[in-house]
């Protein structure tokens, strides 16, 4: 007898095709068929297959833990009807490993499952979502649209001109995602690609199941929109409806910036409509209103500095967009979680790309990154870490040693993987790097 999620999982991945999942609930690991190196997290409804095809949701963690995105999108897809693919393989990486996991995932849904291929939809978190768009785009024909959470772009290539897909992006309001979002926005409207953005209070993590609902939702209803699925106004409108009594909410409670957002992806999204049409007239009440003018000039100036960090070869300006940074994450303004993810964020890719610049035996490229970084205030410990990785390999030896020390000043404290970091073999033996390695290991 199966006594366990976890058992019958073992039993699916036994049996192969002939294996009947359970409806209604997640199971954690079912191993695909023609290649069982790879697994995913399954959720099928209560009423599949009912002889019918099914849209499916493929889902991209960044950590391989399918299970967490089935278990929150469970609801939406039992509401609306979808089955709900999440691999366990895709993880934050180079893309060889994902499109691999990719390619099983595809043809093991394809095979296994009673899919609508004309309804299929990408989910992703962080580098989880730039990889299920990427799939997307590779397979126009058969996705539908992608939820895009804490990221938006592959980084590979430019969207096409024409985008049939429907872009559902979710962010947190202190994310620096966001500014992603905002910058394609005109870029995927002129693409004639359906879009929206759901921004929710907090960084950079996993939306709740109800907001993933809420996405699962609108995908629903952009089907009935576009003939992909049977029409239904009445859905459409009730769903522009609770976007419009939101959007109130948030003008109500003082919002006014986040629900001029949504007033105006409502009119774009839902132009025609009764609840498009109020909040046309929202806008323009809005647009006139002087605090969010006050925003505007906020966030412009937040793009400003953000594209200053981005050109790390004029020094004096990455040190005054360094400075501004710091001034709005200490202020508290509704600029300052996204300016406190950038001061770690920015910098700590940077110092990641000067350690691949100096392996690569690119010294100046690594260089050109190193130096901006070494006239900023780092506070955080990881960053100075890399920082000195970075310096180490370029073997940048005395000044390797002080920036290790500023991360250990910092609170970085993993004293094993330091022991054991090979970017750092230049400066063991060195005193200073001894002392800091056996000041690590004492107890505390």
């Amino acid at each position: 007898m199966i006594t366990s999620v976890a058992a019958l999982a073992v039993s699916l991945a036994a049996v192969g095709v002939a294996a009947e999942a359970p409806r209604g609930e997640v199971v954690p690991r079912v191993q695909c068929v023609k290649d069982p190196s790879f697994s995913y997290a399954l959720y099928l409804p209560s009423t599949y297959p009912a002889e019918r095809r099914w849209p499916v949701v493929l889902c991209f963690a960044p950590d391989g833990r399918g299970e967490l995105p089935a278990q929150r999108l469970r609801d939406g897809a039992e509401r609306f009807g979808f089955i709900v693919v999440a691999s366990n393989d895709s993880r934050n990486g180079p893309w060889a490993p994902i499109e691999r996991a990719q390619t099983a995932l595809w043809r093991e849904v394809r095979e296994r499952f009673a899919v609508d291929e004309t309804r299929v939809y990408g989910l992703g978190f962080s580098g989880g979502a730039r990889a299920a768009l990427k799939m997307a785009l590779e397979h126009p024909r058969q996705f539908a649209g992608v939820v895009s959470c804490g990221a938006l772009m592959t980084g590979e290539r430019p969207l096409p001109t024409k985008l049939k897909l429907a872009i559902y992006g979710m962010s947190g309001a202190d994310d620096l995602a966001l500014q992603e979002y905002e910058q394609y926005d005109d870029t995927l409207t002129a693409s004639g690609a359906t879009h929206w953005l759901e921004v929710f209070p907090d960084g950079h993590r996993w939306p709740d199941a109800d907001r993933l609902t809420g996405a699962l939702e609108f995908m629903d209803a952009d089907a009935r929109r576009r003939g992909l699925a049977p029409a239904d106004e009445t859905a459409v409108e009730r769903l522009a409806a609770a976007r419009l009594a939101a959007a109130a909410a948030l003008e109500a409670a003082g919002s006014r910036w986040e629900a001029r957002r949504t007033y105006r992806q409502l009119a774009r999204v839902f132009a025609g409509g009764a609840s498009a049409a109020a909040a046309v007239a929202a806008v323009a009440r809005l647009d006139a209103d002087p605090d969010v003018r006050r925003r505007a000039e906020q966030e412009e100036s937040l793009a400003r500095a953000l594209a200053a960090l981005r050109h790390p070869e004029d020094g004096e300006n990455f040190k005054l967009a360094w400075g501004w940074l710091g001034r709005q994450a200490a202020a508290g303004t509704p600029l300052a979680g996204r300016a406190r993810h950038a001061r770690t964020s920015v910098p700590d890719q940077m110092a990641r790309l000067a350690i691949e610049g100096a392996r690569a035996g690119n010294p100046r490229g690594a260089d050109l990154l190193i130096e901006p970084l070494l006239t900023i205030d780092l506070d955080q410990p990881i960053v100075a870490y890399n920082l000195a990785c970075a310096l180490a390999v370029r073997g940048r030896t005395r000044e390797a040693l002080a920036t290790l020390g500023r991360a250990v000043e910092l609170g970085f404290a993993d004293a094993e993987g330091m022991a054991g970091d090979a970017d750092l073999a230049s400066l063991r033996g060195k005193p200073e790097y001894e002392a800091l390695l056996a000041r690590l290991r004492a107890p505390r």
